[in-house]
């Protein structure tokens, strides 16, 4: 019951400095505590900064003890008034309620400023030496917390570019060491904080403006102040000028408005052949930018393709001149990419322009920009009669190999071209060269290519299902399939099978079969089985038996050497192995075969 009511009380203690600590943050007023606020270091009152407290002590009450938040290396400043004509002290004890710094016994208005040597909770011990009546008094702690020095102006260039990573950094010291936040102000409405900072180490912040300085504002004026981790600040520092111009294509200023300035692209920067880059114009600064030109060395047939893609829900628009005069225009709603295409019909400097159609409703901002600038492409493709295409098939052009499809320019004139007249992939196809899409079946073939145009000529191809020598176990009751031995090739290769399925010995002896289910001939060299144990070491299992149809042909699967079997469609080979090891120690089983099947005759 005893705990109850302490706790109990305790909740209406806190209920009671909570209601204190809300009108005092409502009003300047100073805040009675109500009851008695205890005269010890466990029954003391929790009390707030920044606000005055009312309290009374007499004969009968001559001590009262609060408590309150302090901060490492923070001064502290306490104020008191006792009662009138009342002899009164203070002391200020810390975390372990030691005495740090007192006051004489007075009846005049006293002050404590004392630096705290910790992040800890402290008390205030106010104490009525029953000289005079009593009564009311007042205090206030007041925390003396520096805010962080006034940084010098942020460091950075003097010039910068629009929609360009501008860096600037700033520096200040916090007299108690306090973490500071940083806050620079970009002239232009936006601001970034680089925060938690030690005091003395500089922050660093980038900036991005989108739009360059002009006649109506000729330089962006960066400003930073800092803010300690308390939340005290200091003064904005003095401003920092930056000029910022546009930068089309990384020109480091505004490409020419006239297309007898244009800027001249160089088609050796392309990469592969594709130039991307961009550009601003603005409706809206003064004076406007409305057209951006650029020009570049084109000769005659090269395939012109140029992109521009605007800002967003803004309309710019895209030209393309030659040196004639004549032009092309892509002219699509706001905030879609534009494109133009256009193959040359004479030589000569042609010119790009951006622009904005309507000054007076159209947007500002950045664009992107693409220009690819090459010859005609003869494309070869290889795909099946069936009509899904095939790919990384060898293929020649004018005797040079290449891996299908193949985008090659050319120049104008006859060539050579050749594709692989078969070959094999995976699982078990056989790919045999067909037709060109002109129902041509020669193969080389010549193409005769005018380089105005693009060329892509198909080359199709049959398809096989290919079976290879097919394996078959003894499983204790019939012979089941085990799988398929790839011996795909030109000439002898070895292949070794996991067997999957189960093998048991038949009269101590292990049983396989192979089987020819292809209508090609396999031509084998030489067979063995390996009984692998649990340890992982491979045991050969010697073979005794080998019968092809009514032929005995043990002795030519004996060995690698010159003798060899064909095994002919829907032939099989009967074998027998000896078992290498006793059965219970085999872990499994290996095949192996020395042979191939070439498959084309």
């Amino acid at each position: 019951m005893k705990k109850e009511k302490l706790s109990a009380l305790a909740i209406v203690a806190l209920i009671i400095q909570a209601s204190i600590v809300a009108v005092a943050y409502a009003s300047e007023e100073p805040i009675r505590i109500p009851g008695d606020p205890g005269n010890t270091q466990d029954d003391s009152f929790r009390v707030y900064s920044n606000i005055t407290y009312v309290q009374s002590l007499n004969y009968s009450d001559t001590c009262d003890v609060y408590n309150f938040t302090v901060y490492d290396q923070h001064w502290i400043n306490i104020t008191f008034t006792p009662p009138q004509d009342s002899n009164c002290s203070m002391i200020l004890r810390d975390g372990d309620y030691s005495p740090k710094k007192g006051t004489d016994r007075s009846a005049t208005t006293q002050q404590i400023q004392f630096k705290s040597t910790a992040d800890d909770v402290w008390y205030l011990e106010i104490i009525f030496w029953s000289e005079g009546p009593g009564g009311d008094y007042t205090f206030r702690i007041e925390p003396l917390n520096f805010p962080p020095v006034t940084p010098e102006a942020p460091a950075g260039p003097a010039i910068g570019y629009v929609y360009n990573d501008t860096s600037f950094s700033a520096v200040t010291t916090d007299v108690e060491n306090d973490l500071i936040n940083y806050v620079f102000d970009w002239d232009d409405g936006t601001t970034t904080w680089n925060n938690s900072r030690p005091s003395g180490q500089p922050a660093i912040a980038k900036h991005q403006w989108t739009r360059p300085t002009d006649n109506n504002k000729p330089t962006y004026n960066v400003k930073v102040k800092a803010q300690d981790e308390h939340g005290n600040w200091s003064a904005w520092s003095t401003t920092t000028s930056i000029i910022v111009r546009q930068n089309d294509d990384n020109s480091g200023n505004d490409t020419s408005n006239l297309q007898g300035g244009a800027r001249f692209i160089n088609p050796t920067r392309f990469d592969d052949e594709v130039l991307t880059s961009k550009g601003t114009l603005y409706n809206d600064t003064n004076p406007m930018d409305l057209n951006d030109w650029y020009t570049f060395p084109i000769y005659l047939n090269n395939l012109i393709t140029t992109t521009m893609t605007p800002p967003a829900n803004v309309d710019f628009d895209l030209e393309l001149w030659d040196p004639q005069g004549n032009s092309w225009t892509s002219k699509n709603p706001a905030g879609q990419k534009e494109s133009i295409t256009q193959t040359a019909a004479v030589e000569g400097n042609w010119s790009l322009r951006v622009y904005i159609p309507n000054s007076a409703s159209s947007g500002s901002g950045q664009y992107t920009f693409t220009l690819s600038v090459r010859l005609h492409t003869l494309t070869v493709k290889t795909r099946v009669t069936t009509g899904f295409e095939i790919t990384s098939v060898k293929v020649w052009i004018d005797g040079v190999q290449y891996s299908s499809p193949v985008y090659h320019e050319e120049t104008i004139g006859t060539h050579s071209v050749e594709v692989q007249s078969y070959f094999e992939r995976p699982p078990w196809l056989l790919y045999e060269f067909a037709y060109w899409e002109d129902n041509s079946s020669a193969n080389p073939r010549t193409i005769y290519f005018n380089g105005t145009t693009d060329v892509t000529i198909t080359a199709f191809y049959y398809i096989e299902s290919l079976r290879c020598p097919t394996l078959f176990v003894w499983n204790g009751t019939d012979y089941v399939e085990e799988g398929l031995l790839n011996i795909h090739a030109e000439s002898d290769v070895t292949v070794q099978h996991k067997i999957n399925q189960t093998l048991v010995p038949n009269n101590f002896v292990y049983n396989l079969q192979l089987r020819e289910l292809d209508e090609f001939t396999s031509h084998i060299d030489q067979v063995k089985l390996y009984a692998v144990d649990s340890k992982g070491k491979w045991h050969v299992c010697p073979l005794i038996y080998a019968k092809q149809e009514s032929t005995y042909v043990t002795f030519k699967l004996l060995f690698d050497d010159e003798k060899r079997i064909d095994l002919v469609p829907t032939e099989t080979v009967n074998l027998k192995f000896l078992p290498a090891i006793p059965y219970k120690n085999t872990a499994f089983f290996v095949f192996e075969i020395n042979g191939y099947n070439r498959k084309i005759e």
